[in-house]
């Protein structure tokens, strides 16, 4: 992802009352937590 599309992001989440699980629930989504378990199983 761009990272100025990033930034706008993370900062329009920021200001939202729910913008921590949301953020949470993109990086799941999105980023680097897609394969958490994976890449920590061993």
């Amino acid at each position: 992802m761009h990272w100025r599309i990033k930034g706008l992001a993370q900062k329009a989440l920021g200001v939202l009352p729910a913008g921590r699980r949301l953020h949470y629930r993109a990086q799941r989504h999105f980023g680097g937590l897609r394969n958490y378990n994976r890449v920590f199983a061993g």
